[in-house]
């Protein structure tokens, strides 16, 4: 393959970038632990991560594989470095020296297994990526009609005043899961594709119009980036983002802005998360030390999956039952009393002897739980070739209504949270997003007859 000079240039750029950011995060405090053997297995991820993050990007600018990459990179490679070196694994975890080494050759092997899924082509039949597609007539007003129920049924529920702050847009709180997960997945999804396809409408046609600009308004109210997680608000505003100015597509730009992401505004939004005004967020912020972040809950990927493996040494792995309970996420408890909980909760308490259980458990975790080893190398390379197969047909989908087109750039967020877990509530909103695109798309384009 060969790389313009343009393109060397900001590959370069990229991993001397990648490089002073992992430097700076490692050095932010004393080191007190130090093991060559165990250094050098964080160190050859470390670089096994970097080398496919410039790989991939050489040959776009983003996908699911990139954003596996940037996620193992940051929670695997140098937060999980850092809290070695300080000897502050996360949720007072006092780990062995072997536990670290196997946590590291558990993330290995899940990386060379989900790289290996990554090169099986699969061939679709019906898959005709040349396929040219239209909205069908008035499908933009019923999409904006409904943006607009939203929005004032979210007004008439919260309040105006309460939906720009997560703490105080707390509808669910009170309901059931299911009803939780329908009313504001469910709908936040129709408000979020409403904006997508008249963003796509629009740039065809070259010019906005009031439609389009109605449903920007309903979304950004009913949707605001501090007033819900921050995998809904990445998934959502980047998805947008490349729907907006597809020239991203043919930049190296968006893996800047995730890396931006993970190093600043990660941090920023959780330390916001609990803020009850506006003024107190903004004070959070001011007093947020960003190296003191990669110690805390939000980094605990490789804690977690330390803390998994002594529960499956202690209880034995679940043979599927918490995967089980991910398909089935949409039963109700009161249909099946005994569905799991998610990982982290299931493990936390038995392991660490804490009360404390809103925690998450990885994706490599949860494949640990559920399998063991063989479950790691097993699931690492069923999810490789789906997020190859997803990725190859979006890249080589050419038109714009094309439901991988529309779909995908939501999803690939999600999937970056879906490393971090818990995958119990991470699929949900990654099927909802998916699930209510598909019907949205199915409802509102048609094929263009040749």
């Amino acid at each position: 393959m060969v790389v313009s000079a343009r393109k060397l240039g900001s590959l370069i750029f990229l991993a001397v970038l990648l490089v002073v950011i992992g430097y700076v995060i490692l050095h932010v405090k004393e080191h007190e632990r130090y093991d060559v053997y165990i250094v050098f297995t964080f160190y050859l991820n470390i670089g096994i991560f970097l080398i496919h993050i410039l790989k991939e990007v050489s040959k776009r600018s983003f996908s699911f594989c990139l954003f596996f990459d940037m996620f193992a990179l940051f929670f695997f490679g140098f937060a999980a470095l850092l809290q070695f070196f300080t000897n502050q694994f996360i949720w007072r975890l006092q780990a062995e020296s072997t536990e670290v080494l196997i946590c590291n050759l558990i993330i290995f092997l899940w990386a060379v297994f989900f790289y290996s899924g990554r090169n099986v082509k699969i061939v679709l039949k019906g898959n005709d990526f040349n396929k040219k597609y239209t909205m069908r007539k008035n499908a933009r007003y019923i999409l904006c009609f409904f943006s607009i129920f939203i929005m004032l049924y979210y007004i008439k529920t919260i309040g105006l005043s309460n939906l720009f702050l997560r703490s105080t847009n707390s509808y669910g709180e009170t309901v059931d899961t299911t009803t939780a997960l329908l009313a504001v997945h469910g709908l936040r999804n129709i408000s979020l594709y409403s904006l997508a396809f008249n963003i796509v409408y629009c740039r065809k046609q070259g010019k906005v119009d009031a439609i389009c600009i109605i449903a920007a308004v309903c979304f950004l109210v009913s949707c605001f980036p501090t007033a819900v997680s921050r995998n809904v608000a990445a998934a959502y505003y980047m998805g947008l983002i490349i729907l907006t100015f597809p020239k991203v597509r043919k930049t190296q730009w968006l893996p800047i802005i995730l890396i931006v992401g993970l190093v600043v505004v990660f941090p920023l939004l959780g330390n916001m998360r609990n803020a009850t005004s506006t003024t107190e967020g903004m004070e959070m912020v001011q007093g947020t030390s960003l190296g003191d972040t990669y110690l805390t809950g939000d980094y605990d990927a490789f804690s977690m999956i330390m803390i998994i493996r002594r529960y499956v040494l202690d209880n034995g792995a679940t043979l599927g039952r918490q995967l089980l309970g991910v398909l089935l996420f949409f039963v109700p408890r009161k249909i099946w009393p005994t569905k799991p909980i998610g990982t982290g909760a299931t493990v936390i308490g038995p392991v660490m002897s804490q009360s404390f259980a809103n925690v998450s458990a990885p994706l490599i975790g949860e494949a640990y739980v559920n399998g063991g080893m063989l479950g790691t190398i097993v699931m690492g390379f069923i999810v490789g070739i789906m997020t190859g197969s997803a990725d190859n047909k979006y890249w080589k989908t050419k038109d714009e209504f094309a439901r991988v087109r529309m779909i995908y750039p939501f999803n690939l967020l999600q999937f970056f949270f879906m490393m971090r877990g818990d995958l119990l509530s991470s699929w949900a909103y990654f099927f909802a997003t998916y699930f209510v695109g598909s019907v949205i798309w199915k409802l509102s384009v048609i094929e263009e007859k040749a």
